[in-house]
């Protein structure tokens, strides 16, 4: 191994680990609600940003990333009770060729709590893209897609949706939403809008 291949190695292996780190602190913040702190996850000023979580519909660029987080998440804080823990967990990350840019697949257990609703298991995948923004790893394209939110006492089988969380101040509609349906069969029903892996390539546009 030549020493530009060695360190072309060292860097993949830097910005994967920066990348998990970056990852990791989005969970913590997200379970602990500090809604402000979560936007420094996000790109600040690289342009296409977007965020999407269960059916909530797509809100777009960093406005409407705050608006997810301070208006759409930040009112249900004040629900006695409310809690979201999602893990990210088995992560498959693929750097781009030219360092600038990152796409990636998450599996993600995870719960919910609030008082006055059935507590719930909410297991999905994270499809994230992440942008090199001014030497630092931000996350620039997020979707959490559940395949089941469901009471932990009655099963997905029963109940694999238990309630929409839309609210009305998305930027348009779901892009990336199939909860689980026992009549459904095969992996184009059950898993086709979770994409296929992401393969090496050249960078972003």
């Amino acid at each position: 191994m030549t020493i530009e291949e060695l360190t072309r190695k060292v860097q993949y292996l830097s910005d994967v680990q920066e990348i998990t780190q970056l990852q990791g602190k989005y969970q913590y913040l997200l379970f602990k609600q500090e809604w402000n702190k979560l936007l420094d996850c996000f790109v600040q000023h690289t342009p296409g940003a977007m965020m999407e979580a269960s059916d909530s519909g797509v809100f777009r660029e960093i406005e409407g990333i705050r608006r997810f987080f301070l208006d759409h998440m930040a009112r249900l804080s004040h629900i006695k009770g409310f809690f979201t823990m999602h893990l990210a967990a088995s992560p498959y990350i693929v750097v781009s060729k030219d360092g600038k840019s990152a796409k990636s697949r998450w599996f993600s257990p995870g719960c919910f709590g609030a008082a006055g609703v059935e507590d719930c298991w909410v297991w999905g995948i994270y499809m994230i893209d992440y942008i090199k923004e001014d030497g630092v790893w931000r996350m620039w394209h997020v979707n959490f897609s559940p395949f089941f939110r469901t009471p932990y006492h009655k099963g997905w089988g029963e109940v694999p949706l238990s309630a929409s969380v839309r609210d009305g101040l998305e930027d348009g509609p779901p892009t990336a939403w199939n909860p689980y349906d026992s009549s459904k069969t095969g992996p184009v029903e059950l898993f086709h809008h979770y994409g296929d892996m992401p393969e090496v390539f050249e960078g972003f546009e």
